[in-house]
């Protein structure tokens, strides 16, 4: 019986005039954009919560690094599937840059007439490093999550959540 607006948007570019108490953010979208997507994303988000309002989201967690594929894979999809309609060949190649908390999956599809190639990045961090990131754009993090339902805090996993609030 609460007031929730669900809103779809471009959330690097909109800007609406209502202010919201809560914002979220799911499945890890947090961490496949760019470092300046995710700057101006926080800016979007401070600007968009009301005085005392939270910013819910979830992230890859640097453990999750060690448990990514090592080596690539292919497959032929003959009835088509998530990245065509049409029959393709999909070529899966896992790349880990422990250093710098990075993970790259580098899909090619090859289709009759044409080839295409993704590139799919995840930043991977640690409370520390995400604390850190936050706190440039302004934030401080309240709580740390198992996940964005609230399940608790597991160091090792790969993956968590936090609740951050713009800092006063």
């Amino acid at each position: 019986r609460l007031a929730i607006a669900y809103v779809q948007a471009d959330y690097l570019s909109w800007q609406p005039e209502e202010r919201f108490d809560l914002v979220t953010l799911i499945f890890l979208d947090y961490c496949p954009i760019a470092p300046q997507q995710r700057r101006a994303l926080l800016e979007n988000v401070r600007r968009l919560l009301e005085p005392g309002g939270a910013f819910l989201f979830d992230v890859s967690a640097v453990p999750g690094l060690a448990s990514r594929p090592t080596s690539g894979s292919f497959s032929y999809c003959p009835d088509g599937g998530f990245w065509s309609a049409e029959p393709y060949f999909e070529f899966f190649n896992p790349f880990a840059y422990p250093d710098e908390a990075v993970a790259l999956d580098k899909f090619t599809i090859v289709e009759a007439g044409r080839t295409r190639t993704f590139y799919n990045w995840f930043q991977h961090y640690t409370p520390e490093t995400l604390a850190a990131e936050l706190a440039e754009s302004g934030f401080r993090v309240d709580s740390v999550l198992g996940d964005v339902a609230g399940r608790e805090f597991d160091p090792q996993a790969a993956e968590f959540a936090v609740i951050a609030r713009p800092l006063a």
